[in-house]
């Protein structure tokens, strides 16, 4: 509190009195300097000791300069002479007298500021010393975190935000049927055809999240992968190391199919780095089309359409092991993806891939509309993809000098794709190099989602085979495509990641809840697409497919879909095109397809839960 001195008596300039009241503030400011010495020189081998002796100062010094009667000195100093008896109150002020007074009122003035400014001085300091003990004696932060359960799945996240994991996974329940094909249409022999089936289409676990808060990471695995064993029943036809064989006689495709476990995604991904942007690692999607980055789980229909079979994820289920970069514009309206792969394309598309094959490409997207008030309810998107693969051709003879084998299946998966027939099928043939673009669109404008891409492919120095004898097929040149059209009947949208260029998860706005008569989101769609894997010497065929499709979205974890899709056929019988005499490429390009002219309508339903 401030200290005050009082100038009530008076005295001449020879008075006892007056010579004490100075002596007083002398003994006052002594004690002050005295307790800043201590302040400043003090050594504070520890903070409590300091604390405590600044408080101590800081006692003794309100206490010298408040405990002071009327009557009575400062009790600083000890002996003091004695106030003479013919110093009276009222007596008369000389001139010299009250000049000694004023100057005596001014400095006691000052000494008060002093004195209250070195007193909050220290108060200051042991506040702030105070504050430093604490924050060093409150125990540390715990190294746990929060775990939720939210639209995408389970989280850990630590305290500190820079771990996350994430565990979920995905499975997916088909039926689908048949439901006539045109007389004309004809099965290969020792293949199914078409059947009512029911499989798992994906059967998938994954984790992944953030580690350091720079790394983002990905373990995934599908549990209902399936690869064939050769071992029997037909030990005769070759083993040409492509993924359906025995195409070489009467198109019948060879052995059975057995359950594998096989990884999809396998990543890491080092973020922030100046000017790259972001660096993958790891089993991947290759950035190259839309409907093949996009996951399975947010896909509009049951199935991509065919130029994923033929062109942008052959056989390998549309992952392969490499390293790509990417990176946007500040705006994010733009981006650049790029990467160079291991080429395991077009063969067995599991945990091993033999030969000098490579893929280098990539893909840029722009944005020229995003209604960010909305947070992407109205946009347009568009991107280029365009990669270059080599292929393995340091062939054995026992690979019957062949190295690739271009084929679709339907727009519904009918069991395993080794016993149902291809929709179209090039068979077995030799090139030196694929080279592929992708131009693709999409829109968004509320409830309404149109989207469409083009892919073309040239096979380069494409011959039956590399024995000698092999005839050359010249320019090879295939193309597919799609367009598509879906509503939101409840009024959602499709969610855009600006960073990547893909659709993302749909989340209701209302989750079904019967009793409350909440019944989730609905969505309604049409697409249309064609392959035509005809060119020159080669006859994959050409098929068109009309899909009808509903989606039924109970929570942003489980759907419901309905396809109905007219498949029209127009595929020729190959011509016998001989290879080398003697050599297993005798009687080459002839595909395990339909043959014929007409109409397959199929039906099927799928169960979607993902997490």
């Amino acid at each position: 509190m401030p200290l005050l001195y009082s100038s009530t008596k008076t005295a001449s300039f020879r008075c006892s009195p007056l010579a004490l009241r100075l002596l007083s503030l002398v003994a006052g400011a002594l004690c002050l300097l005295q307790g800043s010495t201590l302040l400043a020189d003090d050594p504070f081998e520890s903070l409590q000791n300091r604390i405590a002796q600044l408080e101590q100062d800081n006692r003794e010094l309100r206490s010298a300069l408040s405990k002071r009667p009327d009557d009575s000195l400062v009790p600083l100093i000890s002996e003091l002479p004695p106030v003479p008896e013919d110093f009276e109150e009222g007596a008369e002020k000389s001139p010299e007298d009250l000049k000694m007074e004023s100057l005596v009122d001014g400095l006691i003035r000052r000494m008060n500021k002093q004195t209250n400014a070195a007193v909050d001085a220290q108060n200051q300091k042991i506040s702030e010393l105070e504050k430093k003990l604490n924050a060093l004696s409150k125990p540390p932060k715990p190294t746990g975190g929060t775990a939720n359960f939210g639209n995408t799945g389970l989280v850990f996240t630590s305290n500190d935000g820079n771990f996350k994991t994430h565990f979920g996974g995905t499975a997916q329940l088909d039926f689908i049927a048949p439901q006539s094909v045109a007389s004309n249409i004809i099965t290969p022999g020792g293949a199914y055809g078409f059947q009512d089936s029911t499989n798992f289409r994906r059967l998938r676990m994954r984790a992944d999240g953030t580690m350091y808060g720079s790394i983002d990471w990905v373990s995934e695995f599908d549990f209902a992968g399936f690869i064939q064993n050769t071992a029997n029943p037909q030990l005769g036809l070759a083993a040409n190391g492509l993924r359906s064989i025995g195409t070489l006689t009467n198109g019948q495709q060879g052995g059975n199919s057995i359950n594998v476990i096989q990884p999809t995604l396998v990543w890491m991904t080092f973020k922030d780095i100046p000017v790259i942007g972001n660096l993958r690692v790891g089993n991947q999607q290759d950035w190259f089309s839309i409907e093949h980055i996009t996951s399975a789980r947010y896909l509009d229909f049951m199935e991509r359409a065919p130029i994923m079979d033929a062109f942008t994820g052959p056989n390998n289920n549309g992952y392969t092991p490499g390293v790509s970069i990417f990176n946007n514009t500040p705006d994010k309206n733009a981006g650049l993806q790029l990467g160079i792969y291991k080429n395991n394309s077009y063969n067995s598309g599991y945990t091993f891939d033999l030969g000098n094959a490579f893929t280098y490409g990539g893909r840029a997207i722009w944005t020229p509309y995003y209604d960010e008030a909305s947070e992407g309810r109205y946009l347009v998107h568009t991107a280029f993809g365009a990669e270059y693969r080599t292929f393995n051709t340091d062939l054995q003879v026992t690979q019957n000098g062949q190295n690739i084998r271009v084929r679709s299946r339907g727009d519904l998966r009918i069991d395993s794709a080794t016993l149902t027939p291809n929709f179209a099928d090039t068979g077995n043939f030799f090139t030196q190099g694929q080279t592929l673009i992708d131009p693709e669109i999409a829109v968004v404008w509320g409830p309404w989602t149109l989207q469409a891409e083009y892919t073309s492919s040239w096979f380069n120095g494409a011959r039956t085979t590399k024995l000698p004898g092999g005839l050359a097929l010249n320019n090879v040149q295939m193309s597919g495509g799609y367009a598509e059209v879906l509503y939101f009947l409840t009024g959602e949208n499709k969610t855009y990641n600006r960073q990547t260029g893909l659709f993302g998860q749909v989340v209701p706005k209302n989750n079904v809840n019967f009793s409350q008569g909440k019944y989730g989101a609905w969505q309604v769609g049409t697409r249309y697409d064609w392959m035509d894997l005809n060119s020159g010497l080669i006859t994959g065929g050409r098929n068109q497919n009309g899909t009808i499709g509903l989606n039924w979205f109970i929570n942003p974890n489980i759907r419901f879909q309905f396809n109905t899709v007219f498949s029209y056929i127009n595929n020729a019988i190959e011509p016998v095109i001989p290879g080398p005499v003697g050599s297993l490429a005798s009687g080459t390009l002839r595909g395990a397809k339909f043959t014929g002219d007409g109409l397959i309508l199929t039906v099927g339903t799928r169960m979607d839960i993902s997490f």
